[in-house]
């Protein structure tokens, strides 16, 4: 699925997947056979407010669909993405698709420079 223009080049976002999916006999953990990836990517201005939101419904969270999910909302290599820090957006940088700053939940929810997914 592509973007147009208008819905798209963002110069600042922060940039999430989630899985929703149900959990068998609603008990225990979700059953990743049952369910659907989503990526979201919510525009941020410098003020902190938060603007348009991207989501789309995607096959999986690997590189390949990592980054061209950021492709397709960024407005190009100057654009300063926020994410969780998977291994998924780990080149975003390397490969000149944006700036990319992390934060890892299992450290933090606001990373020492204030950037967070919680938008997102």
């Amino acid at each position: 699925q592509k973007f147009h223009k208008a819905t798209s080049g963002m110069q600042r976002c922060q940039i999430d997947e989630t899985f929703i999916g149900k959990r068998k006999y609603h008990k225990g953990r979700r059953v990743r056979s049952s369910g659907f990836w989503f990526m979201t990517a919510t525009e941020v201005f410098r003020d902190g407010t938060s603007g348009r939101t991207i989501w789309r419904m995607v096959d999986n969270r690997d590189a390949t669909t990592c980054e061209n999910f950021v492709r397709q909302v960024v407005s190009g290599p100057r654009a300063e993405v926020t994410t969780d820090g998977w291994k998924g957006y780990m080149h975003l940088e390397k490969r000149k698709i944006c700036k990319h700053k992390t934060v890892n939940h299992s450290e933090e929810f606001v990373n020492e420079d204030g950037k967070h997914t919680n938008n997102a």
